[in-house]
């Protein structure tokens, strides 16, 4: 991954630490998509949301 600003645009990027966590603690999630597959994203993203975290 690149360019990931984690503290907003105007401060200096810094290194960044992902950590997968079990999924009683996951609230939300943040994806970069181009703008014409926003929507389509969008649908996938809330159909596997739904598939792992609500069965």
């Amino acid at each position: 991954m690149k360019n990931i600003y984690n503290n907003g645009l105007w401060d200096e990027m810094r290194p960044v630490m992902i950590r997968y966590g079990s999924k009683d603690v996951v609230h939300h999630i943040l994806v970069k998509v181009p703008a014409d597959k926003l929507v389509a994203t969008n649908q996938f993203m809330e159909a596997k949301w739904k598939e792992i975290f609500f069965k």
